[in-house]
């Protein structure tokens, strides 16, 4: 039985920003321009605003921004989920930016690099899962799991992350 269906993959290709200047949001949004739902890039761009309020010192930021980087070369994986006809879709997005800037204190992904000082590669792949086998995968989480902190989980996400 196969679980998952590779339905499109394109492999790392340079990324050329329009801008003297770009920063990791920008290839983001960029990159999923066309390729997810306005939905989905609602909840991408919410996503980077709570970010973006919580400042550089916060310990989630912390946490985030760790084990992010080795010597100015950051790599960031994208990965949105969304519902096809029943099937579970999973679009993954790869990018790598390789830099001789030093941020300092800026949030890696909000800081705007010089182009010429950039070279950044992208990457896609989108994998499906059919809505039968995704079905017993997800109950058997919800089993496990609980619904109630299912939901507290996802509340915390898209509420209040400084109860993370």
């Amino acid at each position: 039985m196969q679980i998952g269906i590779t339905s499109s993959s394109e492999g790392f290709q340079p990324f050329n920003p329009s801008t003297d200047t770009v920063s990791l949001k920008s290839v983001i949004q960029t990159s999923l321009n066309g390729r997810i739902t306005p939905d989905l890039q609602d909840i991408l761009n919410r996503a980077f605003d709570k970010i973006e309020q919580l400042g550089s010192t916060n310990p989630i930021i912390n946490q985030f921004t760790s084990e992010v980087h080795s010597n100015n070369v950051y790599n960031m994986q994208i990965q949105l989920v969304n519902e096809n006809n029943g099937n579970l879709v999973v679009f993954q997005l790869y990018v790598t930016l390789t830099t001789s800037e030093s941020i300092g204190s800026d949030v890696f992904l909000f800081h705007q690099y010089a182009k010429s000082a950039a070279s950044i590669q992208v990457a896609y792949h989108t994998i499906e899962l059919n809505k039968s086998v995704y079905a017993r995968i997800r109950q058997s989480i919800i089993d496990k799991l609980g619904p109630e902190r299912i939901a507290k989980y996802i509340q915390v996400l898209f509420d209040d992350v400084s109860m993370l």
